[in-house]
């Protein structure tokens, strides 16, 4: 919708609703649900609501080369209340080939339905709590197993972020464009699974990173009693009884740094023509509730850049991607054994694929990740028993692939 005439154009007003429903159910055998069946884990999953949301932009072109762009939107849902996500943008063009922008938004992640809604489930966790050591009759430092249960948490509320970024884009010439975005995001309120040793250590206040609503649970009430919440049950000498964990608020995640990106398009002529994409992200800080800046360790490399390369010609082309993973810190650097390498070296993978565009409107595709079958970064310190970090390396080896794609 116009609204007014400014000396870049015309201001525009663009506003709507939505409204939708939401269904998820995951269930589970009524054996596994009873807790019949040895070394199962888990429990059913079932709920649903309502999501009603409104939302407006409006665009001012201030100058023929200055724009400011106004957005909002309100979320609201009929499990665990609302939010509003305001956004303001710039854009800037001093040259035609040359594009200045920043922006400031805010924004938010709805708890999922799984957590929201799922029945108690029992966790044979192990903790390190003196009283329940001495009370099994072991050493006061040993790591020992409780009964605990995860339940559901009802009064979960939504994550809320707050990020920033500036930057630009050139155009430097009919086959180089480059980008580069300086970001800056703060998540609060995140939504985090609490450990059973970190709740006791919350009771005990020997930490400071505690979500509210934990409490010292009866000790003769029959778990799991999800009415309860979320905390700890003890026993006349100190000794854990039971746990009940789960979801809950805890905390905040601030990280900020930079993305690269170069892009170059070659044509020779009758011999195909040669895209290349170079894309960089960059770390500069990652900290979890104000802890210390965890970028270099285990899990949070500084670098990560893909470089993309696509050659064509006729209905055929080819690509070759180089995949690369900067070097960290090694876990053995951080428990203090010397007798490791301090450090993780840097991983890279090559991906090859060729295709061939059929003229019934077909494309075959064949192709290899991984061709040179390169193994993850080895890190026998892991603690997720795989020997390596399986969220951050590939461990799947050489994959070849064959796919088939009919446009109609």
């Amino acid at each position: 919708m116009d609204l007014f005439e400014l000396s870049g154009g015309t201001a525009a007003l663009a506003f709507g609703g939505e409204y939708r429903k939401e269904f998820y159910k995951d269930l589970y055998d009524s054996l596994s649900e009873a807790g019949v069946v040895s070394g199962s884990a888990g429990n059913s999953s079932d709920g649903s609501r309502q999501v009603r949301a409104v939302y407006v932009e409006a665009l001012f072109p201030i100058l023929n080369n200055f724009e400011i762009n106004v957005a909002a939107r309100h979320d609201r849902y009929s499990d665990y209340g609302n939010d509003t996500s305001p956004k303001i943008s710039f854009r800037y063009s001093p040259l035609d080939t040359l594009t200045l922008r920043a922006s400031y938004g805010e924004g938010f992640r709805a708890p999922t339905l799984d957590i929201l809604n799922a029945k108690a489930a029992f966790s044979a966790d192990s903790v390190t709590h003196a009283p329940t050591c001495v009370a099994f009759g072991l050493p006061s430092t040993c790591s020992t197993q409780i009964n605990a249960y995860v339940i559901a948490n009802p009064n979960l509320e939504s994550e809320n972020s707050k990020q920033w970024s500036v930057g630009g884009a050139w155009d430097a010439t009919s086959w180089l464009n480059l980008s580069l975005d300086y970001y800056n995001i703060k998540v609060e309120n995140r939504i985090a699974g609490i450990t059973s040793n970190q709740i006791l250590s919350c009771l005990a206040g020997t930490t400071a990173n505690c979500p509210p609503g934990l409490s010292t649970l009866p000790a003769n009430a029959v778990p799991p009693n999800p009415s309860l919440g979320l905390g700890a049950a003890f026993g006349s000498a100190g000794e854990v009884l039971y746990i009940q964990r789960g979801f809950t608020n805890l905390g905040t995640v601030e990280t900020s740094g930079a993305d690269l990106n170069v892009r170059t398009n070659f044509d020779f002529a009758d011999f195909g023509t040669l895209q290349q994409q170079f894309q960089l992200s960059y770390v500069r800080d990652y900290s979890v509730d104000g802890g210390a800046n965890i970028v270099n360790e285990p899990s949070t490399p500084r670098y990560r850049a893909v470089l993309q390369n696509q050659w064509s010609i006729s209905d055929f082309s080819v690509a070759w991607n180089i995949n690369y993973i900067h070097k960290t810190d090694s876990t053995a650097k951080l428990a203090g054994d010397t007798s490791y390498p301090d450090y993780l070296p840097a991983w890279v993978t090559h991906d090859l694929q060729v295709n061939w565009n059929a003229p019934w409107n077909g494309r075959f595709t064949l192709g290899v990740n991984n061709i040179a079958d390169k193994d993850p970064v080895l890190d026998p310190y892991d603690p997720t028993g795989r020997g390596f970090d399986f969220a951050l390396y590939d461990g799947y080896g050489r994959v070849p692939y064959f796919r088939y794609t009919q446009n109609f």
